[in-house]
């Protein structure tokens, strides 16, 4: 499974039209927000029937969807897409999200469209994220827009702050640029959940109102007005670690 993020940021004040385009040989079958695709061949190369590929958009809101016939490696073929329009703002960021799962002609898809969801976010937070329910895991994957939201145009060092540049995925909340997590059944002598999580560039995440990780202060010298050194906290380049949730009674 591949999850694509295609995120625009603004540069300068002006109206976008921002599309989100797939290509394909033959769409087998296609329903609400879903394609069923596969190749055979491009050119003169002859490729394997048996493998399919479904193209999901679990972001859907202010986007429209469409197929068109086109003509692409000498052959006829279609493009799938998904469009938007909007006025931006200097720096406003609006996305796509793109689920892409490979599997045998024969292999069961029709259930992925309901496993497949966006997590709710704030407008104001600019982020993407999905969650996938994946057999007995569910996977969260989110992806700050704005990789600058929690920068501070001041004095400061670090120039950046937890509460600018904190999201909330789900049942996640960090100020992580990426965040990739599993969460599945503990092992039966030890009933509850366990977590596996990694998050990119990050000072602090919670999950469930509980802290998995914060990095503890220290000096920040050089400061941009002279003022003596301060403390601040810097980031972590990445965290990666798994805890075991356990059930109360």
């Amino acid at each position: 499974m591949f999850i694509v993020f295609d995120v625009l940021k603004a540069r300068r004040e002006e109206w976008f039209t921002l599309s989100n385009l797939w290509h394909t040989q033959r769409i087998i079958a296609q329903g609400e927000h879903w394609y069923k695709t596969v190749y055979e061949k491009i050119q003169d190369r002859t490729l394997s029937a048996d493998k399919h590929l479904l193209i999901l958009f679990p972001l859907t809101h202010y986007r429209l969807e469409g197929v068109e016939p086109i003509r692409r490696h000498y052959q006829d073929e279609f493009l799938i897409h998904q469009t938007t329009a909007q006025h931006f703002e200097l720096g406003e960021t609006a996305g796509f999200v793109t689920v892409l799962i490979p599997h045998s002609k024969d292999s069961s898809y029709l259930e992925w469209p309901d496993r497949v969801r966006t997590l709710p976010i704030a407008p104001e937070q600019a982020a993407l994220g999905v969650e996938i329910e994946a057999g007995d895991r569910t996977i969260v994957v989110g992806l700050k827009n704005d990789l600058r939201r929690d920068i501070s145009r001041d004095w400061r060092r670090p120039r950046y702050t937890y509460e600018a540049g904190k999201i909330v995925f789900g049942e996640f909340e960090t100020d992580g640029d990426l965040l990739f997590a599993t969460l599945s059944q503990a092992q039966k002598e030890t009933p509850g959940e366990r977590l596996r999580y990694t998050i990119v560039n990050l000072t602090k995440a919670a999950f469930r109102d509980g802290i998995l990780v914060e990095a503890k202060p220290s000096q920040f010298g050089l400061a941009f007005d002279g003022s003596p050194d301060g403390q601040g906290v810097g980031k972590l380049r990445y965290w990666r670690d798994e805890v075991e949730i356990k059930k109360t009674p």
